[in-house]
């Protein structure tokens, strides 16, 4: 295998999912899980960018990955985007009080590897933010699949979605550390990026149903569940494991 010269920036969530939180100066603040555990959703450090030096070659940065990422930034913020390539998205609640989204119109394949290739370059990258998202062997299986353009099944390293939006009590113009817990035998790692909150499924075991239920979909759709109003703190703090 030809060696290749790394470049000297590559971003490990990339700037378009910062959009919205961006100053004048091309900043933000994040808030680590210590901040957390003191009550504190935001700290007073502000930061440039999630990249590293020396991570990645130009051909998996701007080709391989930047290929996923183009097409996410569209989907997301649905701009400059074709009608034909435009998610749908329906709303669905029930007397419970239960809240969620159906967006259908998703390449599975290349929404699933962009948000896998967050993950992957989390896990791989060495600057502090990231220390608690390590996933061992399955940071060369998921490398593969990003190369290889192979997102597998949606039982393979499922994805599911929150949103804490439509909760007026806690600010969606954050980013907070990552973090990984237990749940149900699994280690899951959480993101939650304004507003969003992203978890990683990362175990070789059959997942439960309930979990491939709500995660991508190879029909190419997805469900995003609202976290009612008022226990967004309350959910923000289970999902990511602080004790406080």
């Amino acid at each position: 295998m030809k060696e290749k010269d790394l470049i000297n920036k590559s971003h490990i969530i990339p700037d378009f999912m910062y959009k919205y939180l961006f100053d004048e100066k091309h900043k933000f603040i994040l808030s680590s899980s210590e901040d957390l555990k003191k009550g504190l959703l935001k700290n007073k450090l502000r930061f440039t960018g999630d990249y590293e030096g020396g991570l990645l070659c130009s051909t998996c940065d701007r080709q391989v990955i930047g290929q996923y990422e183009t097409y996410a930034s569209k989907v997301i913020y649905a701009e400059s985007i074709p009608q034909k390539m435009a998610p749908i998205v329906k709303h669905y609640f029930n007397d419970q009080g239960e809240e969620w989204s159906e967006c259908s119109n998703i390449d599975y394949k290349r929404f699933k590897l962009f948000l896998l290739s967050i993950l992957w370059r989390a896990s791989i990258s060495s600057r502090e933010i990231f220390k608690e998202v390590k996933i061992g062997k399955h940071e060369e299986i998921i490398r593969k699949m990003i190369w290889k353009g192979d997102p597998r099944k949606e039982s393979d390293y499922p994805i599911i979605f929150m949103t804490t939006v439509h909760d007026k009590t806690i600010p969606n113009d954050y980013v907070l550390q990552p973090r990984t817990i237990k749940l149900e035998g699994h280690h899951m790692v959480t993101f939650p990026i304004t507003g969003m909150i992203y978890f990683f499924f990362v175990s070789s075991h059959a997942k439960p149903v309930k979990i491939l239920k709500k995660s991508i979909k190879e029909n190419n759709s997805i469900i995003i569940e609202h976290i009612p109003e008022g226990r967004g703190w309350e959910y923000m703090l289970k999902y990511l494991g602080v004790e406080r």
